[in-house]
């Protein structure tokens, strides 16, 4: 696959829009990789004739993106216009390809100096890359351009940008988008169509959802009239580009109940799969107004779904805190506090279930500590979520540790069998795909009773699904519970 053809298929899955955050604030379309383009590690040495302060001769600093951004903004603002600029933007990008890293996070350097050209040439800074002198110049303008383009754009106007359009330029697609996105990002409605003209018929639905994804919150019902005017639903593809704020997810949720709204525009809507993703990760808005719109996807179980995502999240802000509480450095009292404080209105709504689910999030580190968190809870309901976390949230973990958490809930309850059963079944499958003959070996060698029975059925259901018959016969032979024997004879027998 072409390098243009690997790209479309992102843009594609995309809904045509690669809106990348540029640290917070700048957006910008580029070829990489939004995690790549938000590292900014490389370190660059700015040379005397690039005309850099000795100050800002210093790496950029690791492993900390926010940090990187101020770095990579510190140093672009610092670099003065040389009297050379194509001059200097060789030496940048030779230094930026030949560093400790390689060719690797856009330099700013790089950046800035393309910028600077932009400013003197727009169309001489695009023909430089494409000029065949060298694919260096390609590879750093494929990091770089897109991300001096859109600042120019955002300095000087959508319009400046129009002179791209109408050339044969490199990275002239990903130019057009980036003009598509200025242009939403100060909207001016009456120029739609003068704008279209300039944009090939194939690449228009691409061009459409990057205005959208630009577009002011304060200024939707605009952008709607205008797709309903110009019969083009795709404008309202790209909304939420990036992290959907919660005034744009409920003018969307409001516009899809909307009768009056053409019915193709409304469809645009549900079917922009990017938006209803992102919108999981928006806790602005409530468990339930997020559950609306991903219920199509995940039925009932979507505020279940969210909830969890939620306490995963607060627990990977900041502190480790699972490692904490594996360390004993951090009780459960303490995370709970943590957690009731970044979700104030799950804490206060449902205060049980959020408890249920900083549980679910711990018991992998130490079930034992975790059950604090189920006090309160009467015995069989304590035990039935203790079972739910072994299906659901004591997975791809070290067996003995799963063991640990089954040893918790009363092996000889009739009540509690087919809830420890159902555990073992989740888990069966995935270990062995892990750990292979060795997780074989480790469920043989438990002692004698019921987890070892159930750990025995469900690797023979694993491999029998496999076509493995021989093996799961060996293991359903070693099975001593006559409850076991029966279910695997019916359900053999069922399948013949």
């Amino acid at each position: 696959m072409t390098k243009m053809r690997a790209r479309l298929v992102v843009l594609a899955s995309h809904l045509g829009v690669l809106a990348l955050g540029w640290w917070g604030g700048r957006l910008a379309l580029d070829r990489r990789d939004a995690n790549e383009l938000q590292a900014a590690e490389a370190p660059a040495k700015a040379s005397e004739r690039m005309g850099t302060p000795a100050a800002t001769q210093k790496e950029t600093p690791d492993g900390n993106p926010q940090l990187a951004a101020k770095e990579f903004e510190r140093r672009f603002s610092a670099l003065a216009a040389p009297a050379d600029i194509p001059a200097a933007l060789e030496d940048a990008m030779r230094e930026w390809a030949t560093g400790e890293f390689g060719a690797g996070p856009p330099s700013p350097e790089v950046t800035k100096l393309l910028y600077l050209w932009m400013e003197q040439d727009l169309l001489a800074a695009f023909r430089w890359a494409g000029s065949g002198k060298s694919k260096l110049n390609e590879e750093a303008f494929t990091r770089h351009g897109m991300l001096a383009f859109a600042r120019f754009l955002e300095s000087k106007g959508w319009r400046a940008g129009l002179q791209v359009m109408g050339q044969s330029v490199f990275d002239g697609f990903y130019a057009k988008l980036q003009v598509a996105r200025a242009f939403g990002a100060n909207p001016d409605p009456t120029a739609y169509a003068e704008l279209a003209k300039l944009v090939d018929g194939g690449n228009r639905q691409y061009f459409d959802a990057a205005i959208g994804s630009s577009w002011p919150v304060a200024r939707l019902n605009e952008l709607l009239k205008l797709a309903t005017e110009e019969k083009r639903p795709g404008l309202l593809t790209g909304l939420g580009g990036t992290m959907p704020s919660a005034d744009l997810a409920r003018w969307v949720w409001r516009v899809m109940g909307d009768d009056t709204v053409p019915e193709d525009l409304r469809a645009a809507l549900r079917s922009n799969q990017d938006f209803m993703t992102k919108i999981l990760q928006q806790r602005d808005l409530s468990i339930e107004e997020r559950a609306n719109f991903l219920k199509e996807r995940m039925g009932d179980s979507a505020p279940e779904f969210i909830a969890g995502h939620d306490v995963n999240d607060v627990l990977n802000e900041g502190r480790d805190w699972r490692y904490a509480f594996r360390r004993g450095e951090a009780g459960v009292e303490e995370i709970l506090a943590v957690v009731s404080k970044r979700l104030p209105a799950f804490a206060a709504e449902d205060p049980a279930e959020l408890r249920k689910h900083v549980y679910f999030q711990l018991v992998e580190e130490d079930p034992v500590k975790a059950q604090e968190l189920l006090k309160g809870l009467g015995e069989e309901d304590r035990y039935k979520l203790m079972l739910e976390a072994g299906s659901h949230s004591l997975k791809n973990i070290d067996p003995d540790i799963f063991l640990k958490a089954m040893s918790l809930v009363p092996a000889d309850s009739p009540e509690l069998w087919q809830g420890r059963l159902d555990a073992w079944l989740s888990n069966s499958s995935l270990n062995y795909e892990r750990m292979g003959d060795g997780y074989t070996a480790w469920i043989r060698g438990l002692p004698a009773g019921p987890d070892r029975d159930m750990g025995l059925y469900g690797l023979a259901t694993s491999f029998s699904e496999e076509g493995q018959d021989d093996s799961a016969k060996e293991l359903i032979d070693e099975v001593k519970d006559p409850k076991l024997r029966e279910l695997w004879a019916s359900a053999t027998q069922g399948g013949k």
